[in-house]
């Protein structure tokens, strides 16, 4: 069990996507499977508005719609999730897997199938930041162990 930051580095594997910003600590930001990062990597559009920062628009309970200053003319318009902003901040750290055969699992949970040329896996030492919104660990790296091809990977785990 883990909680807070912890000490000593530990050994986390994950899939980083072809494209994605260069591997590094300063990079290292997570966001809800599928979401769409802004450009410094440190936020991601809201689903809930689609980025516009708005909702459809719904009576305000606590002045009956006759408006306030908590509201548009009586009418709720800003976005709930994100509070109007369009994005949300994302969680510090890289979305990663304990183990070879975590991960190969996590891909089949998200019922998706990663190639050779989707990215590289990274084996690394780093710092646990805590758990992601699918549930998985979170690390800043520290210190990158190996490289692999995701059937390397996938052989691994079987292996295991």
């Amino acid at each position: 069990m883990h909680s807070g930051y912890m000490q000593t580095p530990e050994t986390f594997y994950r899939l980083h996507h072809t494209g994605a910003p260069a591997f590094t600590a300063d990079n290292a930001w997570s966001a809800p499977w599928g979401s769409s990062f802004t450009d410094d990597g440190s936020s991601y559009t809201c689903v809930a508005c689609d980025g516009t920062g708005e909702q459809t628009p719904e009576i305000h309970e606590s002045c009956d719609g006759q408006g306030c200053h908590h509201c548009d003319d009586g009418m709720i318009t800003e976005c709930a999730d994100c509070d109007g902003d369009g994005t949300l901040d994302c969680e510090r750290g890289y979305s990663c897997t304990w183990d070879a055969a975590g991960l190969v699992a996590y891909f089949k949970q998200q019922h998706a199938t990663p190639t050779d040329d989707m990215g590289t896996i990274y084996v690394f030492e780093g710092e646990w930041t805590g758990d992601g919104a699918d549930g998985d660990p979170l690390a800043v790296p520290t210190k990158v162990i190996e490289t692999l091809t995701w059937s390397e990977l996938v052989a691994r785990a079987e292996s295991a």
